[in-house]
């Protein structure tokens, strides 16, 4: 009797370290999800969420600013003047202010910077969504496997204690350890809690993204590689990176600011014709306009304009500088996860399973003691969950990693951008 209740309890544990990633919170078997499908799960959440719907209402008020800024700055006015005394006098005039300095060319090319930089704006929208959605997606599954667990170890414990309770009572063990297996059995269940809670906090954290979690696609147990030419690509990723293209855009737009403030120091002319007559004779007159800059010559806006430029510059600068050394720590931080994680699957998982069916028979022969064997349990059990969490780091890296490169918009569009290149 004793002996069949730990045989059932080996093939419980047994099952739990086989895999933990296998199965999902609901306890059905699902298979590992391709990466098209979390593709598009991926797309389909990030294209209706409303941070990328004010990103592209954005994209969409700049073209509108681009078409304004490229039409011609001055409309022609119509005069008509009568004047009636002895003789009655009528004229009818149209006067034209010209743009001398090409005011227009220069308001253009800021349409068209600022275009760039709401577009840039867009892609890095859609990448920050995305990477906060595939993140929180790790972390709920990386929660879900400890939670499934956990929720082993206090079956498994349950009946350990129910065993130890029958051994004490036929004088097999003593009341300390008969204790100690209920004492195991209540930090069991404690742990169990404080798991729970965790994975409500990562399920919060997913729906917050946007995401329903019965929806949720399952992370394939084979993550990515990085490709060993990344370094080479790295200034070219970096080169496209959204955030860059934007601060960039807005470094040209601040270059063309400053021609235009040069050129608006230099005022248009107005020429006007008119006719018309006066009394019965014919009138016809031209007239040109000028206006003087000096009061006010305009040098202090030029100053201001050529200021934000070189700021916006330096700006630029600064954020290659942090990028690039981002993506260099993503990329050690993903390969450390990577070979670790590598490392455990080749040893320590096949070891896990075969270290309970070892411990199980080193206690039902009397060569470990309930101590011991709780204690190297605890160990094997923890070792499990560890790996579970490694799991959905490994992914998280993974995903940030891309993020860093600027990769995320291309991998989620493999058929209409043909950038990434960084997966075997």
């Amino acid at each position: 009797m004793q002996r069949k209740g730990w045989r059932s309890c080996a093939v419980v544990l047994s099952g739990v370290l086989l895999s933990p990633f296998a199965q999902g919170a609901e306890g059905g078997a699902t298979a590992p999800s391709s990466a098209p499908a979390l593709q598009q799960w991926t797309r389909q959440i990030v294209e209706q969420h409303p941070r990328a719907q004010a990103a592209r209402a954005a994209v969409e008020a700049a073209e509108a600013d681009r078409r304004a800024a490229d039409q011609p700055l001055h409309n022609p006015q119509l005069e008509f003047e009568v004047e009636r005394a002895a003789e009655t006098a009528a004229t009818v005039g149209v006067t034209q202010t010209l743009d001398w300095s090409d005011k227009r060319g220069a308001r253009g090319e800021l349409g068209a910077q600022e275009y760039a930089a709401a577009l840039a704006d867009l892609d890095g929208a859609r990448q920050s969504l995305a990477v906060e959605l595939l993140q929180a997606l790790a972390s709920y599954r990386a929660a879900q496997a400890v939670a499934a667990l956990e929720e082993k170890r206090v079956s498994v414990l349950q009946q350990f204690s129910d065993v130890a309770a029958v051994r004490f009572q036929a004088g097999d063990i003593g009341r300390a350890d008969a204790d100690l297996a209920r004492l195991s059995l209540a930090e069991a269940r404690l742990r169990r809690a404080n798991v729970q809670a965790g994975l409500l906090d990562a399920e919060q954290a997913l729906r917050s993204a946007g995401a329903a979690t019965t929806q949720a696609p399952m992370f394939a147990p084979d993550v990515p590689d990085i490709d060993d030419s990344a370094g080479q690509q790295r200034e070219q990723w970096l080169a496209q990176h959204p955030e860059l293209r934007a601060l960039q855009a807005r470094w040209r737009a601040a270059q063309v600011k400053v021609r235009l403030a040069e050129r608006e120091r230099r005022d248009d002319p107005t020429l006007g014709v008119r006719g018309g007559k006066d009394g019965a004779d014919a009138l016809i007159g031209l007239t040109f306009t000028l206006p003087l800059s000096v009061r006010n010559p305009r040098r202090a806006e030029v100053e201001a304009a050529n200021a934000r430029a070189i700021g916006a510059e330096q700006e630029t600068y600064v954020a290659m500088q942090r990028l690039r050394a981002r993506l260099d720590a993503a990329r050690i931080r993903y390969r450390v996860f990577a070979d670790a994680y590598a490392q455990w699957r080749a040893e320590g998982q096949a070891l896990q399973v075969d270290r309970v069916a070892l411990l199980n028979r080193l206690w039902r022969a009397g060569e470990l003691s309930t101590t011991d064997y709780l204690v190297q349990l605890r160990e094997t059990l923890d070792g499990e969950a560890e790996a579970a969490e490694l799991f959905g780091k490994l992914w998280s890296a993974w995903f940030s990693w891309i993020d860093a490169a600027g990769l995320m918009n291309a991998w989620l569009n493999p058929e209409t951008d043909n950038k990434f290149t960084a997966t075997k």
